[in-house]
């Protein structure tokens, strides 16, 4: 059996690739900031 996406389904990948989009752009920044955090907890244990 094969399967395939309707044109009303392949237009959603519009979506799709708006969301993946979005949801990298909000890890990076996530991770940016816990390495920050990581890096303010380092110097307060050190200095």
């Amino acid at each position: 059996m094969e399967y395939s996406l309707t044109e009303l389904g392949k237009k959603f990948n519009t979506v799709l690739d708006a969301m993946i989009d979005w949801g990298t752009g909000f890890m990076k920044k996530k991770i940016e900031e816990i390495t920050i955090l990581h890096k303010m907890k380092n110097y307060r244990f050190f200095s």
